[in-house]
């Protein structure tokens, strides 16, 4: 017997989304294992993106995690985290930015300020060289409401983590 909880708590909770290969769950008490996989999905077949973070009701370690994953990798990854609202995101002096980092062969993360509103960035997370990352905490974030909020989204583009912690 299978049981569909509304919580997710493991990527078997997003299979009816089709997003379960997207999906990682990260333990932050053994960050090198969650991240390690998370590294694997942002960077298969694709060149220095831009990854914009939103976290729902997850710690903002998982993103450290990651980029130290990274970065022991051999990669570089920058982290943007002092914007201020999520319009910045979409002005031009922000892709200024995001450019210049990436252009430099650089991964880089951007911390969503507003993740209640993370859909009014599908246009950004589905361009060529990005990608939108949610970081979730487990059993905290409904399937169905997540489902709502991610119309629009590319799945190449979305990697949903559940974070244990």
């Amino acid at each position: 017997t299978l049981r569909c909880r509304d919580r997710l708590a493991d990527p078997f909770d997003l299979r009816r989304c089709g997003l379960e290969e997207r999906t990682a769950v990260i333990d932050l008490t053994k960050p090198r294992d969650g991240a390690r996989t998370l590294r694997s999905l942002i960077t298969a077949g694709r060149t220095p993106l831009t990854i914009y973070t939103a976290l729902i009701d997850a710690p903002g370690e998982a993103i450290t995690a990651i980029t130290d994953a990274m970065q022991r990798a051999g990669m570089t990854a920058d982290i943007i985290n002092d914007v201020t609202d999520n319009d910045t995101l979409l002005s031009p002096a922000f892709d200024s930015r995001a450019k210049a980092a990436t252009s430099a062969g650089h991964y880089l993360f951007v911390e969503v300020p507003d993740p209640g509103h993370f859909d009014e960035l599908h246009t950004l997370a589905d361009a060529d060289g990005a990608a939108l990352l949610l970081i979730v905490g487990r059993n905290t974030t409904g399937r169905r409401h997540l489902i709502r909020q991610l119309e629009g989204f590319d799945p190449k583009h979305l990697i949903i983590a559940i974070s244990t912690t």
